[in-house]
């Protein structure tokens, strides 16, 4: 995606430039994790559109979910284990949280539907509990990441959590638990009717690309800019094996992602 972009504003440059406007490349840090780079980004610049070129295959994606990060500890007593008048088990408290996130899953899933991202969803990510066999665990960590999708209020998994907490704990005056806010995304639609998705479709086909509007499932620095006000779409090229040991990208993908953004480029800024 950067190879194309680059070169994209090399072909308008060799071609005479523009008469008009200014394109931005911009190459960020960070995309992967907390995506300081784009939120720095969009506090010095600003633009009519934008394009990320995360891998679509040649497809253009106009929305894509967030997702929320949360902690949620449950707190127990430790005791040797001879003596469980002594104890509370506070892995066996998370065990209950666990069954309740699994409810909260299912219903997501069979919940409201987005046309192109589908349902939101929520999974256990990591766990921590316990010193010793011999012993009750007096503490367990659970961290878990909600999948957001547009049209969900801001905060919803917290409000969630705490409900399901606070459900537990009514039905146990034993149960000790709660949660912590890690870190959150928002998701990202571009705006109904917004010309981008259209003249990029326009300028992909054209250099025979199938170019057609797709969601995607992963959160994207698109929402950094959508925030920012700079709508905006993704717009790759073609590989696979993301995140995994062996990863590609079809090279002439590469060189159509690229005349596809020239000639976005050129339409964009008549």
């Amino acid at each position: 995606g950067v190879a194309a972009m680059i070169d994209a504003v090399r072909l308008i440059a060799e071609g005479g430039g523009l008469d008009a406007g200014d394109v931005i490349v911009a190459c960020v840090v960070d995309e992967e994790h907390s995506s300081i780079g784009a939120d720095a980004l969009v506090t010095r610049w600003r633009a009519d559109a934008g394009v990320v070129t995360e891998p679509t295959d040649l497809d253009i994606a106009i929305c894509h979910k967030g997702f929320a990060w949360s902690e949620i500890v449950t707190t127990g007593k430790a005791a040797h284990g001879s003596r469980p008048a002594d104890g509370v088990d506070a892995i066996v408290h998370m065990g209950r949280v666990l069954v309740e996130l699994g409810t909260l899953d299912g219903a997501l899933q069979a919940g409201p539907r987005h046309p192109r991202l589908g349902s939101a969803s929520l999974h256990a990510s990591t766990i921590v509990g316990g010193h010793e066999l011999s012993s009750y665990p007096d503490r367990c960590a659970l961290q878990v990441e909600r999948r957001t999708i547009p049209g969900e209020p801001a905060g919803v998994f917290d409000r969630e959590v705490d409900a399901l907490l606070a459900r537990l704990a009514t039905a146990d005056p034993a149960f000790r638990g709660a949660a912590t806010p890690l870190f959150s995304r928002p998701p990202y639609e571009i705006e109904a009717g917004h010309p981008l998705p259209g003249t990029l479709a326009g300028a992909a086909r054209a250099a025979g690309c199938r170019a057609d509007t797709i969601g995607m499932s992963f959160w994207t620095d698109a929402a950094v800019l959508g925030d920012a006000g700079i709508p905006s779409v993704l717009f790759g090229p073609t590989g696979v094996g993301l995140h995994s040991i062996e990863e590609w990208v079809d090279l002439a993908s590469v060189r159509q992602c690229r005349d596809a953004l020239a000639g976005l480029i050129r339409e964009w800024c008549r």
